[in-house]
């Protein structure tokens, strides 16, 4: 089992070889009082360093086409990167770094525990800062004025799991998380809603592996042995392509519905091809599958920058990037108190069509879709069949989210 659970971390990681060209600084980094900084903190280090390829070029492709289009104010973009080395330690001092660069608005970082630094950081520094670290609820409920979101929050995710897991016929549910706060949202979520809703639906109970653990042979045939309708996932990255391949062993997929979110991202299916299980149930919001026009323009063009297929991680960023330009342009400037208030309320385009954020919460509405793994001939690796889009009532309310940060204080 090592032997070949090693084969597949290499298959994964070899999806993940980071874009050539892609250094610390950006693609293009004349650096000129001319230009337009906006700061960019990844991980191009550390345990998260698989994801680069899948997030830079998604974040460049927004801040080359703008400068293809001749920039804004009549200066260029210069995209200034840090390496956050996937360390919450150091998150702070590198978004001090890009202020001390210039940047009117930093993008990122995306790595979940370095969110909350970030967010801490910007509520004190009167910097712009759009990220997709923070799917936790309390993020939206305590947000401050210069942080907004472009990852949906746990609950919508959480929301879409809870319907999408009801559009077949269900009798019990089992939990394999993952012990982070994230996994625990949408375990409560889940649990609370069926438990009140549905009190038929058995819930068997749930195991919380660390989230550096890669072996389930065990979870997975005890939770088998309880005889679940449904296994829900808490894994996702590494752990989900360990608990995919491990599954198999134990026909997983086929004695039990599987249901999960970032189960098609890209930077994980790739490494199977078309082995890849079919008829895992999940959320998604970059369906690059999709026959959009604005769906199939983005995944030209992603493929093109770096031969590799759209991730939902990446595409957050790709929000990010497109909402700090377009705030500007909203904005009709550059100066970060001036962005920042463009960003509450803002709406523009994107290859899921348009989206907004919301004032109250920062939170960027975007759809969430409901799909289940399967192939296509037009695609090499598992895409996203059977979906079902889900629209902004997934979301928290505005009366919610006010009533949660009164009961907090």
């Amino acid at each position: 089992m090592r032997s070949k659970l090693i084969t597949v971390f290499a298959a994964v990681a070899m999806a993940f070889v980071l874009v050539p060209g892609i250094v610390s600084t950006g693609f293009c980094d004349t650096a000129s009082k001319e230009t337009i900084k906006i700061g960019f903190l990844s991980s191009l280090s550390g345990p998260f360093a698989m994801l680069t390829r899948y997030s830079s070029p998604a974040v460049h492709m927004v801040i080359d086409n703008a400068n293809a289009s001749g920039g804004l104010f009549g200066k260029q973009l210069q995209l200034i990167t840090r390496d956050d080395q996937g360390d919450p330690s150091v998150v702070a001092e590198k978004l001090t770094e890009l202020k001390g660069e210039g940047c009117i608005a930093i993008i990122g970082p995306f790595m979940g525990a370095n969110g909350r630094p970030a967010n801490q950081w910007a509520s004190t520094n009167n910097v712009p800062l759009v990220t997709c670290a923070s799917p936790s609820l309390a993020d939206r409920v305590h947000t401050n004025k210069y942080t907004f979101f472009t990852i949906p929050v746990q609950n919508a995710v959480a929301e879409v799991l809870y319907r999408g897991m009801l559009t077949r016929p269900l009798k019990s549910f089992y939990y394999l998380g993952s012990d982070i706060v994230n996994a625990h949202e949408m375990y409560d979520y889940i649990a609370d809603k069926m438990k009140k809703n549905h009190p038929e639906i058995v819930n068997l109970g749930s195991v919380w592996p660390s989230i550096s653990n890669v072996e389930f042979s065990n979870l997975i045939s005890a939770a088998l042995a309880k005889k679940p309708d449904v296994v829900i996932s808490g894994q996702a990255g590494p752990g989900w392509a360990a608990l995919c391949q491990q599954g198999m062993k134990f026909n997983l997929f086929k004695r039990a519905r599987v249901v999960g979110s970032y189960a098609l991202e890209s930077a994980v299916t790739a490494s199977f091809g078309k082995n890849y299980p079919e008829g895992v149930e999940t959320t998604d919001w970059c369906p690059f599958w999709e026959q959009s026009k604005a769906m199939q323009d983005y995944l030209k063009a992603h493929l093109a920058v770096s031969k590799v297929y759209p991730a939902d991680k990446g595409f957050e960023l790709h929000l990010a990037a497109l909402a700090v330009v377009a705030a500007m342009r909203k904005a009709g400037s550059a100066e970060p108190e001036a962005v920042a208030n463009a960003l509450e309320n803002l709406s523009f385009d994107s290859p899921v069509g348009a989206v907004h954020f919301n004032d109250y919460d920062h939170q960027l509405k975007i759809p969430i879709w409901y799909a289940t793994s399967g192939y296509s001939k037009e695609f090499p690796i598992a895409i996203g069949v059977h979906s079902i889009k889900y629209g902004d009532d997934v979301y928290p309310s505005k009366e919610e989210i006010l009533a949660l940060r009164a009961a907090s204080k």
